[in-house]
């Protein structure tokens, strides 16, 4: 039941909007699932500010959201030009009808991948599922002491979903939905988007297939990370600018402001990825001078800035800035430290690189080239200038949903450029979008330090080039060789579905045979005896106050599942002896009065046998290699 509520918002908004608005199925469930994520961030905010973030409060929440749209259904008036489109399998060709059947396999196989299998990215070990069950824990979103800073200032909204699915069913069985929701909303998006474009039904299921084909969109659909739910958000902010510019409707510049609030609360990237269409958005506008538009396109962006406004207070109050620290401490800063020619011409070539592995021996020479491109250049490959300290440049194969790449996909969007610039007549509504993509992927590479996961990070853009791939393979009928290239892509998707490096299907130690908890451990399995040798020892003390000493990128989310495992949902983690800039969060921290830890887990050897929390001493009871666990000394 209380799922449920949770669940039926989006659709009940769904069908209020098909009845008071002549938008088309399509455009109304996009519409639909930002109010739902618009929704999700005001339950969230507000039981967050009551300190009421629990079941019960939760439950309440949505039921009241629920009359909202039910309220609409039962006194709204209908659109007088409402229409119901023809389903387009009804009229779909043979081909097409076939390519609709692999998109529902893609859904239902992702489905299937997202249930069975737990969160259990590296990134989610550290803050993404660590962060979630700390505002269970406070019942509040507000920051609070931690070691991993990420949980803290990484933008929010991916995890707040997860939030509300987790206080919904008490566990993380769900958590993996959000993304998986994303690439389903994505795969319709773009056929949307494909049609502002100018394609016909071909192309438009061609897009869908091209989105649903990308490697790693199918490898993060199944995980936690927020690079799908990104890309559903820009996917949104594009199709509702490219309404808003041809018509000024309220109901369109809503979704424009929703979509890009919702999609700089998501991810970082979007700020980048969403300024060529926001600009190409104003600027069409002011060329028009139309007056109402410019009013609906200012009021768009406020609406993004209020959606934001509450991270934005909480990261200035800890950083004085609203966009958080800028870096991950010391050396490891996000923006590039040298902006010249030659600088961005590497970032250019290696984030280009991390999408063209395609059999070893070509992997090296392409890897080759690209340094002796380098040289040419007068500038290292690893220059930490332009490069993530501790890391260097490669081209390699991976199914891994951290730094796999797009290769097939790659080439379709360059065979599918040269397409487009040996056609006369070019439209240029499709010249400014592919674009807008171009400048998108220039700024990513001029403003971020090259990082061997950017291949992650570059998702969105290959998903908002689907619509562009989709309309040009739909036109390109002789000899069938648009479509023949659209089976290649499928094809070569495949072995992301069944080979992932954290839900592995053929394998021994494959989702199927494998145990819940020890799948959490895939990423890095060297620690899962100790940590399990931890909770055990901590439960054997019978303590449920634990305080954590772990580095900024040390696991944390396992231990939560194991200790709840051995010891019940009473319990409670807490960082001590934080000395970032988070500790001002001490005095000040949800339920932090009376915290007396009666075990202490420590990642990396300790010093001594004793240490000191919080004024008392404690002795390390249990130890293994780098993981540690103290008691009290009484």
């Amino acid at each position: 039941m209380p799922i449920s509520i949770l669940l039926i918002f989006p659709l009940l908004c769904f069908f209020a909007l098909r009845k008071t608005t002549a938008s088309e199925w399509r455009a109304s469930f996009l519409l639909a699932a930002l109010l739902w994520g618009a929704a999700v961030l005001l339950v969230t905010e507000f039981l967050s500010f009551l300190k009421l973030l629990a079941f019960g409060p939760l439950l309440a929440a949505w039921v009241v959201a629920c009359t909202v749209p039910i309220g609409v259904l039962i006194y709204g008036r209908a659109h007088p030009m409402r229409r119901q489109a023809a389903s387009p399998a009804n009229r779909a060709s043979p081909f097409e009808k076939l390519i609709l059947f692999y998109l529902a396999a893609v859904l239902a196989t992702t489905a299937v991948l997202a249930w069975v299998a737990p969160p259990n990215t590296w990134d989610s070990m550290t803050y993404h599922m660590s962060r979630v069950v700390h505002w269970v824990q406070n019942r509040s979103v507000d920051f609070y002491p931690t070691a991993i800073l990420r949980q803290l200032h990484s933008n929010p909204w991916a995890e707040y979903a997860i939030l509300n699915l987790q206080l919904a069913t008490g566990g993380d069985r769900l958590a993996n939905f959000v993304q998986w929701f994303a690439m389903a909303g994505s795969v319709l998006g773009v056929s949307l988007i494909a049609k502002e474009l100018g394609a016909a039904r071909r192309g438009q299921v061609f897009a869908a297939a091209v989105c649903a084909s990308i490697p790693m969109g199918i490898l993060q659909s199944t995980s936690t990370q927020t690079d799908y739910a990104v890309a559903f958000w820009l996917v949104c902010l594009v199709y509702f600018s490219l309404r808003l510019i041809e018509k000024a409707d309220a109901l369109h510049a809503l979704g424009v402001g929703l979509a890009l609030g919702l999609a700089l609360l998501t991810k970082g990237t979007a700020y980048v990825f969403a300024f060529s269409f926001v600009a190409w958005l104003v600027l069409s506008s002011l060329r028009q001078r139309d007056r109402r538009k410019l009013v609906l396109v200012g009021g768009a962006l406020v609406v993004a800035v209020v959606v934001n406004v509450p991270h934005y207070a909480r990261n200035f109050e800890m950083y004085g800035s609203p966009l958080g620290p800028g870096s991950e401490g010391g050396d490891f800063v996000y923006a590039n430290q040298l902006l010249s020619p030659a600088a961005i011409t590497s970032n250019v070539l290696r984030n280009l690189g991390l999408n063209l592995a395609i059999y070893e021996p070509v992997d090296r020479a392409t890897e080759k080239i690209i340094y002796k491109v380098h040289e040419r250049l007068g500038i290292s490959p690893k220059d930490p200038r332009t490069t993530w300290p501790g890391t260097e440049f490669h081209v390699r194969d991976s199914h891994n949903e951290d730094d796999a790449g797009n290769t097939a996909p790659l080439l379709l969007i360059v065979i599918a450029l040269v397409i487009y610039l040996s056609q006369p007549g070019k439209h240029w509504r499709v010249s400014i979008y592919a674009g807008s993509i171009v400048f998108a992927f220039l700024f990513f590479s001029t403003y971020l330090k090259w990082q061997p996961w950017h291949s992650r990070l570059q998702l969105p853009m290959f998903v908002l080039w689907a619509p562009f791939v989709g309309l040009m393979l739909a036109r390109w009928r002789r000899f069938e060789l648009g479509s023949i290239l659209l089976v290649l892509l499928i094809l070569a998707s495949l072995p992301s579905f069944v080979f992932s490096a954290t839900k592995p299907v053929l394998s021994a130690s494959g989702i199927f045979d494998t145990g819940r908890t020890h799948q959490y451990f895939f990423k890095n399995p060297s620690v899962e005896s100790p940590y399990g040798a931890a909770a055990q020892a901590i439960a054997e003390m019978q303590c449920r106050d634990v305080g954590l000493m772990i580095g900024g990128d040390d696991w944390e989310y396992p231990l939560w599942v194991m200790l709840k495992e051995k010891i019940g949902p009473d319990l409670r983690l807490e960082h001590v002896n934080v000395t970032n800039v988070s500790r001002k969060k001490l005095a000040h921290q949800a339920g932090d009065v009376g915290f007396e830890p009666c075990a202490i887990f420590v990642v990396n050897p300790a010093p001594e046998n004793s240490i000191v929390v919080s004024g008392r001493g404690f002795i390390r009871r249990w130890n293994s290699g780098a993981v540690n666990v103290y008691g009290t000394t009484q």
